[in-house]
């Protein structure tokens, strides 16, 4: 019991809150028929689309109930202090188009009685897209809401958080490409945790495509008490290549300067001591100025 192990050293000799990340949706069953399903344009066909990551659709009763036992398995073996729902908590604007959510939709709609609607009708009217999209980020959000009761059923008291893609802060119409929403996800959780990962989205300028996410933020009423900036150690995109240790830490230093205090960073390869633990110690700790005692 690995995670089990390390969460109790964690909470009773750092004395820190553990938090559980998992996967809400991507776990990796063979079973094409409990997978998210997606139209494709192309060929007018349902598939399961090759370049999202593989995830059970919440609709499908035998996926939800795997989901639910993983979830309630973690919380007899370990014990936490929070649970972070990951990224995989999406739905692109083509799904799922399988005819269980269709049928959720349509009696979100109160239209039960009429014949199901398809993915394409719904995208040719704009009210009705508006309306799959709210109710898709709606039904991840009522998912979550259960699989954290289910925790706090074995654990009591558990904060709750959920990652949350950069692009739907920046750009409000991509809510519709992801089913997420900064508002939504603010009084749905204790904590967002907001990937500020410049690199993982290609930014042109990085440091300008931060200052605008953090701007975006910072416009939301209380939004910085809740959302945590979630900082990139590592550029994906590059096998190996590493972001320096001194501009993460410069960019702490001016999230703080703008009253964000609430940030980390992944992942953290202690082997090879990345980032530099002499260098960020300074802007990542309460201990320092501005926050020292």
């Amino acid at each position: 019991d690995l995670f089990g192990r390390a969460a109790w050293q964690l909470r009773t000799r750092a004395g820190v809150r553990v938090f559980a990340w998992l996967p809400v949706m991507a776990f990796d069953i063979p079973d094409q028929r409990l997978l998210v399903t997606s139209w494709d344009p192309a060929g007018n066909t349902l598939r399961v689309d090759p370049h999202q990551p593989r995830r059970l659709s919440p609709w499908n009763p035998e996926a939800r109930r795997i989901i639910t036992e993983i979830y309630a398995d973690l919380s007899r073996h370990a014990t936490f202090g929070g649970i972070l729902f990951s990224d995989d908590a999406l739905l692109s604007d083509f799904e799922d188009a399988a005819p269980e959510p269709l049928g959720g939709f349509a009696r979100f709609l109160g239209r039960q009685s009429e014949a199901t609607l398809t993915v394409p009708q719904i995208r040719a009217d704009p009210e009705l897209f508006a309306q799959w999209s709210r109710y898709k980020s709606r039904f991840l959000i009522e998912l979550t809401d259960e699989l954290h009761r289910i925790v706090e059923s074995y654990q009591g008291s558990v904060l709750s958080a959920r990652n949350l893609f950069a692009l739907p802060v920046l750009q409000p119409e991509a809510s519709t490409w992801f089913a997420q929403d900064l508002s939504e996800f603010l009084d749905a959780y204790d904590q967002v945790a907001l990937m500020a990962m410049p690199y993982m989205e290609a930014a042109e300028h990085p440091s300008e495509w931060l200052q605008q996410l953090l701007n975006a933020v910072a416009a939301v009423d209380g939004a910085l008490d809740q959302v945590v900036f979630e900082f990139q150690s590592v550029d994906w995109r590059t096998p190996g290549k590493r972001v320096p240790s001194d501009e993460l830490a410069a960019t702490m230093r001016r999230f703080q300067r703008s009253n964000a205090i609430h940030f980390g960073y992944y992942p953290d390869d202690f082997h090879n001591n990345h980032p530099d633990a002499t260098i960020i110690h300074p802007a990542f700790s309460l201990q320092w100025y501005p926050f020292e005692q």
